[in-house]
């Protein structure tokens, strides 16, 4: 039997609709949810689905989803500032396959080599287009480089040797 689990990075109300869609798209697996600390009074319950509190200690908690061996599992990307860590946690226990559900409802796997349709959810963020989210997370990671380049160029003309400094006349 498949094993999925379901995070929940997002509104209790998005993550029952998620996991109705998940239960949908597979009626044999057997689903765990993970609750998000103090919020979980909110989420309504489903039959047939195995629900956990994030209690505990969080390396604890990795090391029981780890020996549970999930064969999938899924996780809300709704660009919600609050939810940001239990994003990565699909990755931390080492599921077999990964997969994200956004705000609509829709599905894509979060591997690397279909990062198309997760540029796409990133670029939804940036006005719709991952063009301009590539462009805003290169010149993200150009800007340390560029400010290097800088300082070591003042350093290089003002601190060598022989280099005089111009005054104004």
């Amino acid at each position: 039997m498949t094993r999925i689990l379901v995070v929940q990075s997002g509104p209790p109300e998005l993550l029952t609709q998620a996991v109705d869609a998940v239960r949908a798209a597979h009626p044999e697996a057997e689903l765990t949810v993970l609750l998000q600390r103090e919020k979980s009074e909110d989420v309504p319950r489903r039959a047939g689905v195995e629900y956990l509190l994030n209690e505990g200690a969080k390396r604890a908690m990795i090391d029981q989803l780890r020996s549970r061996g999930f064969e999938a599992a899924y996780a809300l990307y709704t660009r919600d500032p609050d939810y940001w860590k239990l994003e990565f946690l699909p990755f931390l226990v080492r599921a077999g396959r990964t997969y994200a559900i956004d705000e609509d409802l829709g599905c894509f796997s979060t591997r690397p080599r279909d990062n198309i349709a997760l540029l796409r959810h990133v670029g939804a963020g940036f006005g719709g287009s991952p063009l301009k989210a590539m462009k805003a997370a290169c010149r993200a990671l150009a800007f340390p480089a560029r400010v290097a380049w800088l300082a070591g160029f003042e350093l290089w003309t003002n601190f060598r040797s022989g280099a005089r400094w111009k005054w104004p006349t």
